[in-house]
């Protein structure tokens, strides 16, 4: 991160869905026009943005670091793995690349928040957000074990690491956009099973 006090942070977009990349030549140009907002929105706030996605060599034309997953088929704790493993600041905002929208206020906030827990997550009566948090890379160890422990649900990370769930009416006051536009009939991620 650019500037809050002494603590930098990095951004972590993560193809999650595959919904950005299904593979060569199969992106749009809405996909890469998308991805390419959210990188510049982002930009003002970290130094370093990293995009995690299991088909490296398939994204072309964005202005980001590309990394790969490192256990492919270890769904999105090992996205969410990979992003950390690979940053050089301490924590990181993970988000989706088809997250609608980027809001600085309310990612500031969580930012300043992390310092005595492992993740800020915003939650809704639909869940937790995880793909809109910011993780400490003392997350990494927990995921390790969780990944040989073949516990792959996103859910089943947040249970392990220390957590504070931003609720609706936090999210609000603390944010240049809102619950309704930041999150509009997306469902949170479901734990894999």
């Amino acid at each position: 991160m650019k500037t809050t006090g002494s603590t930098k942070m990095s951004a972590v977009l993560v193809d999650a869905f595959g919904l950005t990349v299904a593979g060569p030549g199969a992106q749009t140009d809405r996909d890469l026009a998308h991805i390419d907002r959210l990188v510049t929105d982002l930009r003002p706030l970290f130094e370093e943005i990293l995009l995690v996605t299991s088909r490296v060599g398939a994204l072309t034309g964005i202005d980001v670091e590309l990394v790969g997953v490192i256990h492919p088929d270890r769904g999105l704790v090992d996205a969410i793995y990979s992003g950390l493993f690979h940053i050089t600041h301490g924590a990181a905002f993970i988000g989706s690349c088809v997250m609608p929208l980027v809001d600085p206020v309310l990612i500031n906030y969580m930012m300043r928040r992390l310092e005595k827990y492992d993740v800020v997550v915003p939650a809704t009566d639909r869940g937790w957000h995880p793909l809109y948090a910011v993780y400490s890379d003392r997350c990494i160890h927990r995921i390790e074990a969780q990944v040989r422990d073949n516990r792959l649900g996103v859910e089943a990370l947040l249970q392990r690491c220390r957590i504070l769930e931003l609720r609706a009416d936090e999210i609000d006051a603390h944010s240049a956009i809102g619950v309704r536009d930041l999150f509009p009939e997306q469902p949170p991620v479901e734990a894999a099973t």
